[in-house]
Order: C-alpha cells, then sequence, then structure tokens
C-alpha cells in the first residue's frame, strides 16, 4: 500500500467544494488515499457522503479512507477506517472489519505509534510537523522526532502539519513514507493542479532517493 501522498478532506478548507469534487480532482492527479473528515455532518450524512465518493473512485487506485466512522466506513464500501478523535480502538474496529481493511491512527509521539502498532494499525499520521497559516496546530515536532519515531515502529508513519511543496522533499528524506496534506492542497485555486504538483514532487523524491 502506498500513502505517498494522503489527502484529508475538508470542505471549509476547499472554500466550499465538496467532498466528492475533492475526491474528482484527488483521483485525477496522482493522489494515493483520500480520507473523508466531515465533524459537522450527521453519522447518515457521512454515511450518504462517502458512498458517492466511493463509486466515483470505484475502479481506481486510490484508496478512500473514512474518519472517525466505522460504521460509514463499512457501510459504503470504502477501504478503511482513520482513528482521529473518536472513542474506538484499533482492536475494536479489526474485530469488525473484513479483511484487507485498513485502519489508521493519528498519534503524537512514539509511544502512541508503537501502541498503535501492536494494536493492529496499518499506518499512523504523525505531527503536526510544520506550522500552518490558516490554523493554530499545537506543538510543533522536528524532523529529528519524524526520524526518531520512525525508527521505533515498522508499520508506515504519515507526516502532517503545514506540508506544503515546498517542504515535501526535506519531509520525505528525514522518513516519513507518506505525507497527509489538507489546506496544501484544498486551499488553493485549482485543487487538481496542486495536487498534481505535489504527486510529481513525491515522485521526484523517491526517484532521486
Amino acid at each position: 500500500m502506498d500513502y505517498g501522498l494522503y489527502v484529508i478532506t475538508d470542505e471549509i478548507a476547499a472554500t466550499g467544494r465538496s467532498h466528492a469534487h475533492i475526491a474528482k480532482k484527488c483521483m485525477k492527479n496522482g493522489a494515493n488515499v483520500l480520507q473523508i473528515r466531515d465533524s459537522k455532518m450527521t453519522p447518515q450524512e457521512l454515511l450518504t457522503s462517502a458512498k458517492e465518493v466511493v463509486e466515483l473512485t470505484r475502479g481506481h487506485e486510490m484508496a478512500v479512507i473514512v474518519c472517525d466512522d466505522l460504521d460509514a466506513a463499512l457501510g459504503s464500501g470504502a477501504n478503511g477506517v482513520h482513528i482521529y478523535q473518536a472513542d474506538i480502538s484499533v482492536t475494536e474496529a479489526r474485530s469488525k472489519a473484513p479483511a484487507g481493511f485498513l485502519i489508521g491512527v493519528s498519534v503524537k509521539d512514539a509511544d502512541e505509534a508503537i501502541k498503535a502498532e501492536s494494536d493492529g494499525a496499518d499506518y499512523v499520521i504523525w505531527g503536526p510537523l510544520f506550522q500552518s497559516y490558516l490554523e493554530d496546530l499545537g506543538e510543533l515536532k522536528g524532523l529529528d522526532d519524524l526520524k526518531a519515531l520512525k525508527a521505533a515502529v515498522n508499520i508506515p508513519v504519515i507526516a502532517i502539519g503545514g506540508i506544503k511543496l515546498f517542504n515535501v522533499t526535506e519531509t520525505l528524506e528525514a522518513g516519513a513514507d507518506g505525507v497527509a496534506v489538507k489546506t496544501g492542497a484544498l486551499h488553493q485555486r485549482d485543487i487538481g493542479e496542486a495536487v498534481d504538483l505535489l504527486a510529481k514532487t513525491i515522485a521526484r523524491q523517491r526517484k532521486a532517493a
């Protein structure tokens, strides 16, 4: 599973453009994973939106992940669920999910990452790495912290927080298996162009490594 470019949807950051619109742009321009995240939707609305995105992306390689709602992830036919702020545990999610279902976890440090791996997570998202000019991400980590975290676990580590075109390369060079972006792709006039540039930058870095 390639987590290289992991895009998190946000209709506000995308200036009102829908999850489906974001999905189309990401699918056509090289994103590896799309995480549907929307805390303002009701569970039924999220399920409906996830079903629409899954149908739109059917037959394409981009994986679709639903954030914090295992029922919506399973009911929509998504490729997995990401545990961000929900109370559900990895072990509980794994017990209800079919074979091959992806489970990711947001972590703050190596201890949390080690536990997530032990519980059966497929990957972790860790950060924040850089400052965002659009939102307060809290206490920032560093590239040395990323290197240490990567050395502590065997599952993929995806860096998040202020990831932009100009800092993707150094993030991957520090050991990240992928980068998670939100405003870095969505808060742009042309989401597809932003995703394309990020995907190409990741491909060049991997080729040069």
